[in-house]
């Protein structure tokens, strides 16, 4: 090792040499850049359009900021035969630079360069601590907020207001990387070569490029909750760093910034994380337990566990518990529980919350205390209040209501069913409304539909089925107005009545349903069940029920004649034993006799 107290015994420092990026395109012909390219006279072509006819014929992906390369700029350049590489710097020009990663070619915005001064070093055995200066390369000014990172030991730090920085290394390798990052400047590195050890073991490369990701480029720092935890440093750091990641078995935090990675957290990926309050780091692949929260700025892996909330950037796979809440700015594919709520771009699994649970889609199922939401395509939802789903496939269960653009599967709500789209089947405590049933609309009070051939339900407007208004009366000479609704098979009927004829209870109401049998332009055949109330209004009342046999004429096209035989059954009647029609039996206050039912009808 090198240190200032031991130079006698130290070798030689091999070179201190400055190098332009962490990987040097210029110096190293790789997979992609280094590919030979022949391009036929550009004249006025969209820059995104030429980016992706690059990427089709050389079976990659470009990785850019969309507010750094203008994608709907007109570029003209003559026939070119070359590398990659040299086609990409004629095409955008030298205030950009390239680096390739497995899949991605990545596009920088840099139009600046810096330069790195190492003023002095001094340590132990065990620690080593750099002290120098960042500047810009061109006017020699200090660079304030620098990211200064060892990419073997992953910590960093960030340069004072006039440029310098101070760097402590634990356990330094044979081969130090101290690297500079800013945003608008061409990443440098400076490589120290020290006298190797002969028992010492390399470490393994631990480092990963992260593509950028065009719809979400701040990430976790959308979230109010992230930003108030996350240090101003922190987001330079990340803006700083970019897609720049590396991997580490594991970390402990107090607080975001004060843990065993220190500022570089954010940019490490664990496969085992502790934070004590709480944590701000790239990602888990494996266990990461929090008193209070967790942040990731990418992906979670496996289980996360926090007292009060967890929030993740991009994607999780796995099991994520929280006490209050979950926010996953990706996609989940496992479960999610927390105590008030959840939330996710799309959802494979569960989504298990004492309050609420969002997702833009879901393929599962949702549970929630009191609402459900899912504006895409939606699995099963469960809910105490109400549900709201996209294209639900499965079961909508709200103890309130329940809403769909459609529903291939079952709602079932307390008071209220809407789907505005095709629909399986809807039961409600109240109303429903849908588009197109396939199966069962029911509810006690109201179903509307533009069609639906099985409606259930007091009032049925069903805008493909019948209705109709009827003047009729019966053996016992009541004379009824009746209000028949429904679909193209089931229907409902509410009449209202009064019988002259009777002084102790002249009033009628009748409810009940029928089955349309047959119906056609000029014929009908219909059975109805109906319950009829005779009463004084007062204390006096008499109970029937009727099976009809209706056959129907029409006479045009609203218009129509109806008739046809009924079996009722009179029961608990107290005021008379003196029955209509055919009595086939009677006894105690009930009868059972035949009679006749007959009317003219409005259809629309």
């Amino acid at each position: 090792m090198m240190y200032r107290s031991e130079k006698k015994r130290v070798i030689v420092v091999l070179f201190c040499v400055v190098l332009f990026s962490v990987f040097p395109t210029s110096l190293m012909a790789q997979s992609y850049l280094g590919r030979p390219v022949s391009v036929k006279d550009i004249h006025a072509q969209p820059l995104g359009k030429i980016l992706k006819q690059t990427e089709k014929n050389n079976g990659f992906y470009f990785s850019y900021q969309s507010h750094s390369v203008s994608s709907d700029s007109l570029v003209s350049m003559p026939e070119f035969q070359g590398t990659l590489l040299n086609f990409l710097e004629k095409l955008m020009g030298p205030d950009y630079d390239f680096k390739e990663m497995p899949g991605y070619v990545i596009i920088r915005y840099v139009p600046k360069s810096l330069d790195i001064t190492l003023n002095d070093e001094q340590g132990t055995a065990r620690r080593l601590v750099l002290t120098g200066c960042v500047r810009d390369l061109e006017n020699g000014n200090g660079i304030e907020q620098a990211s200064v990172y060892e990419r073997k030991v992953l910590v960093s730090t960030l340069t004072d207001g006039e440029g310098n920085f101070e760097l402590k290394i634990k356990h330094p390798d044979k081969s130090i990387y101290i690297t500079v990052n800013k945003n608008n400047y061409r990443d440098t590195t400076i490589v120290f070569l020290l006298p190797i050890e002969i028992y010492r073991k390399d470490r393994e490369d631990k480092f990963f490029y992260y593509p950028d990701d065009k719809e979400s480029e701040e990430g976790v720092e959308r979230s109010v909750f992230a930003r108030f935890f996350i240090s101003s440093k922190q987001m330079i750091q990340r803006i700083n760093l970019g897609g720049f990641f590396a991997h580490s078995p594991y970390q402990v935090s107090l607080i975001p910034g004060l843990s065993s990675h220190g500022m570089f957290s954010s940019q490490v990926v664990n496969n085992a994380s502790l934070n004590v309050i709480g944590g701000y780091t790239a990602g888990v692949n494996g266990v990461e337990l929090a008193g209070c929260f967790n942040i990731n700025q990418k992906n979670v892996k496996k289980l996360q566990m926090a007292g009060i909330f967890n929030i993740v950037g991009n994607n999780v796979s796995g099991l994520q518990v929280a006490g209050v809440s979950n926010t996953v700015m990706g996609n989940t594919s496992g479960a999610q529980l927390a105590g008030v709520w959840n939330s996710a771009k799309k959802t494979t699994g569960a989504q298990l919350s004492g309050v609420v649970n969002e997702s833009k889609e879901l393929d599962g199922l949702q549970i929630a205390g009191v609402m459900n939401h899912s504006s895409g395509i939606t699995g099963s939802q469960i809910s105490g209040v109400i549900n709201a789903g996209g294209q639900v496939k499965g079961i909508q269960l709200g103890g309130v209501c329940n809403t769909s653009k459609e529903i291939s599967g079952v709602q079932i709500a307390g008071v209220m069913n809407h789907s505005s789209g095709k629909t399986g089947s809807q039961f409600s405590g109240v109303f429903n409304i849908a588009g197109k049933v396939k199966g069962i609309q029911a509810a006690c009070l109201l179903n509307i539909a533009d069609s639906c051939d099985y409606p259930i339900g007091l009032i049925n407007i069903i805008k493909k089925g019948r209705k109709s208004f009827s003047v009729e009366s019966c053996e016992s000479g009541v004379t009824s107005i009746v209000f028949r609704s429904g679909g193209r098979v089931l229907y409902s009927l509410l009449g209202m009545g009064y019988n002259i004829d009777d002084q102790v209870t002249p009033y009628a109401y009748d409810v009940g349903f029928g089955v349309h049998v047959l119906n056609t332009k000029s014929f009908s055949f219909d059975i109805e069940q109906a319950y009829r109330q005779n009463t004084d209004l007062k204390k006096k009342d008499q109970s029937l029920n009727s099976l009809r046999f209706l056959s129907g004429l029409r006479l045009g096209h609203h218009v129509g004649l109806f008739a046809g035989p009924s079996v009722n059954f009179v029961f608990d009647s107290k005021w008379t034993d003196e029955f209509p029609g055919w009595v086939l039996n009677k006894e105690k206050g009930n009868a059972l006799y035949i009679g006749c039912t007959y009317g003219v009808s409005f259809i629309w």
